[in-house]
């Protein structure tokens, strides 16, 4: 019997060691070579940081927190001609072309109580430009 507590203890001493052992010089094994990192600093890669892009348009009808009676409205508004506009509200999205006179014009339905309606317009590049209204339908005579 006293032959394994022997034997338990010299094993558990070389385990103990060989975790110390590991503790202490783990972090130089695992350390980094940085003499092989290099930059190469001849020739810079150009980085354009807050570009603008070229997107814009404008929302025309309906104005920003308006109040309609009808159950419907339609979102009009001028962008560059031949992009993309994307339409989406809490029930529906719509994808059209913008006319080559850069109008647009989407109809959609109005459910009971604020609306927001999104509008994104993307160009040939892949540009965006999102603007997002809020259109409150109430049924009641106002």
């Amino acid at each position: 019997m006293k032959r394994d507590i022997v034997i338990a203890m010299l094993i558990g001493f070389v385990g103990g060691v060989i975790v110390a052992v590991g503790i202490i010089n783990g972090p130089a094994l695992f350390k980094r070579n940085s003499t092989n990192l290099s930059l190469d600093k001849t020739n810079p890669v150009p980085v354009t940081v807050g570009a603008q892009n070229s997107v814009n348009f404008s929302i025309d009808s309906p104005p920003d927190n308006s109040i309609q009676a009808e159950k419907s409205t339609t979102v009009k508004g001028k962008a560059e001609a031949k992009t993309t506009m994307v339409v989406d509200t809490d029930s529906d999205s719509f994808i059209s072309d913008v006319s080559g006179d850069g109008t647009f014009g989407q109809t959609v339905a109005l459910s009971e109580g604020a609306n927001r309606i999104q509008v994104t317009n993307y160009n040939a590049k892949g540009d965006s430009e999102t603007k997002t209204i809020t259109v409150f339908y109430t049924p009641e005579k106002l």
